[in-house]
């Protein structure tokens, strides 16, 4: 008698483990969906190389109704393959910036839309407007219709891609010599007249424009070296007479925005005087939430990141971020850690029950 009830016992045992290994143990009814969503992913999805799925704030995370949101976007499940975009996710920088409330109005604005929808916008923040813009200075003059009028002209590409010249725009004395009639009358001669050598220049400077030779301005800018080689260009006895140039010298900003490198950058590229001409950037840039983004410490950094400059130029970057279920995420502990993990696209391929 004891020996076949010990053999039943042993039968009810094997077989409650074969349920249990089979099914797993099925969660209390009122307990499932307490964060928001119920378990939704197999264990048996995560695999030993999944460290960071494995961690249970993660796996809380990953079961919140907003992040489930998320990941059936087709923009987000799109980003989450690319490594910049994970290296830009795990900032902190980035959560914050997304997280402003000055961002959340700018993202919602038919000119942000417009804007970062252009290919022409994505190819100029890869090519350094993304560092320019962080500037306070350059992001003020990108708005002044002058600025968009002077990137236009022809000869600004090559101007802007010598040192001299940028160096020279960015100089007081520029400002100073610029707002003289007298200069842009001699600019205006040197065309005419075409002299071929720093000799001929200066010996006619001293014949024709006596008292603008004199100028002590004057004499310091000829005697910056490679800058007397500069005035001899055709290009820029053109550009330094066109109407916006003595208005746009006269301003620091613009000094400030010509001499940096990202300067020489955009101004060889055709999208840039695209962009700063068009109506929806204009509208843009002039919003007030527009400086307290781009000039915020966040975006600074950020930047400065070869990976934050190449996600800029998809347009699919700035959608995604413009998302009010992915403000709510971005700053997220156990969102940068994914990011941080390279498990972000793991995350949202993970299978559900």
């Amino acid at each position: 008698m004891n020996r076949r009830l010990g053999m039943l016992i042993g039968i009810i045992v094997v077989a409650v483990i074969v349920v249990f290994a089979t099914r797993g143990l099925q969660p209390r009814e009122g307990v499932k969906g307490t964060i928001g969503a119920a378990d939704r992913y197999r264990s048996e999805q995560i695999s030993a190389g999944d460290v960071s799925l494995k961690d249970p704030e993660i796996q809380a995370f990953m079961q919140t109704d907003v992040f489930q949101k998320m990941r059936t976007n087709p923009e987000f499940r799109k980003l989450v393959t690319d490594l910049n975009f994970q290296a830009v996710a795990a900032r902190a920088e980035y959560g914050k910036l997304v997280n402003m409330a000055a961002y959340a109005d700018l993202a919602k604005s038919p000119e942000f839309q417009q804007t970062v929808s252009k290919a022409e916008f994505g190819k100029c923040m890869s090519g350094g407007l993304a560092k320019a813009v962080a500037v306070p200075e350059c992001a003020q003059v990108m708005v002044m219709p002058e600025f968009g009028k002077l990137v236009s002209y022809p000869e600004l590409p090559k101007l802007a891609a010598i040192a001299e010249c940028r160096k020279f725009m960015a100089s007081t004395d520029c400002r100073d010599l610029a707002a003289r009639a007298d200069f842009q009358k001699f600019m205006v001669a040197m065309a005419e007249k075409r002299p071929t050598t720093v000799a001929e220049m200066n010996k006619f400077a001293a014949a024709e424009f006596g008292n603008l030779a004199s100028l002590p301005e004057f004499g310091r800018v000829m005697s910056v070296q490679g800058f007397a080689e500069l005035a001899l260009l055709p290009e820029f006895q053109q550009f330094v007479v066109r109407p916006e140039f003595p208005l746009m010298a006269a301003s620091p900003e613009f000094g400030a925005f010509a001499a940096m490198a990202e300067f020489g950058q955009l101004a060889g590229m055709s999208e840039f005087s695209q962009v700063v001409t068009s109506p929806a950037f204009h509208d843009l840039a002039a919003r007030p939430e527009f400086l307290s983004v781009v000039t915020s410490p966040e975006f600074g950094v950020l930047a400065a990141m070869p990976a934050f400059q190449e996600m800029s130029a998809k347009p699919e970057f700035w959608q995604v971020a413009a998302a009010p279920e992915y403000q709510q995420i971005a700053a997220e502990p156990s969102f940068m850690k994914l990011a941080d993990a390279k498990g972000l696209e793991k995350a949202c391929t993970a299978t559900f029950e």
